[in-house]
């Protein structure tokens, strides 16, 4: 519990409890009347002697009875309101604490909810986060595995079929439309992905996937042999422009220093 809210309770409590001191010791109409009996003899209860009292405090005690026989009934009655007053302040005064110290657990309580609800809030948007990372890294994750799939049917050499005219893929015209048409496809939510720490997770398999392509149109002549050489392969440039604009500028740099450390004598062409 915080120490404001023990100074809040502790007030809540003390103030009531002065209020009710003031009124009663304070406010009081009539004053009490105090007398004082002086014996001559000490008290001896066991033989039963019999108590004597002092002229003096007979005479007092004379004094008072006349005092009080001759208050008219409206300061009796006063003297009874007076008593009644004081039981009705201790009421209310007791109702007030008990009141008080209610209201002050209730409204401790509703901060306690409240903090436990920005805590319960804090948490659901850290699980949400956390949430979304997993979700994006599986997503990431798919479209590696997808590039890998690929790669192998490329290495495979199969028959290629274009999705729109569903004609075989026979010529080099179809067979550079479809392979940049699958591209769009394939890494087309790429980019969202650019900023994930496992992003270069997803280097080598493109580059293997460049690879096949290549082998694959040489496997069905669709490429010709000059090709073979890099720096003079339009195919293999216009593959290197659609990656630059798929990772962008930051991303493709980091891609061609991966592949450039595992492949030193490697030549990226311009």
């Amino acid at each position: 519990m915080k120490i404001s809210t023990i100074f809040l309770i502790s007030l809540s409590i003390l103030i009531p409890s002065g209020l009710f001191t003031f009124f009663i010791k304070g406010t009081r109409s009539i004053q009490e009347t105090n007398f004082t009996l002086q014996i001559n003899q000490p008290l001896e209860l066991q033989n039963k002697s019999k108590v004597l009292l002092s002229d003096e405090s007979i005479k007092k005690l004379n004094d008072v009875i006349n005092q009080t026989n001759s208050i008219p009934n409206e300061e009796r009655l006063l003297i009874i309101f007076e008593r009644e007053r004081e039981h009705y302040i201790l009421l209310i005064s007791l109702i007030t604490i008990i009141l008080t110290i209610m209201s002050i657990y209730f409204i401790f309580t509703r901060f306690v909810e409240k903090e436990e609800y920005e805590e319960l809030k804090i948490i659901t948007k850290n699980m949400r986060v956390n949430y979304e990372n997993i979700l994006n890294d599986i997503k990431f994750n798919l479209i590696v595995q997808e590039v890998i799939i690929k790669t192998d049917l490329y290495n495979k050499t199969l028959t290629l079929i274009d999705d729109e005219t569903m004609k075989v893929v026979n010529n080099r015209e179809d067979f550079e439309k479809y392979i940049f048409d699958q591209y769009n496809e394939l890494f087309k939510e790429i980019a969202i992905y650019t900023s994930n720490t496992n992003f270069k997770k997803i280097y080598a398999p493109t580059f293997n996937y460049m690879n096949a392509i290549m082998r694959y149109g040489f496997a069905k002549k669709f490429l010709s042999k000059e090709e073979r050489n890099i720096d003079k392969s339009i195919f293999f440039k216009t593959q290197i422009h659609h990656i630059k604009i798929i990772f962008g500028n930051k991303k493709y740099l980091e891609f061609r220093n991966y592949i450039k450390s595992g492949l030193p004598n490697f030549n990226f062409p311009n």
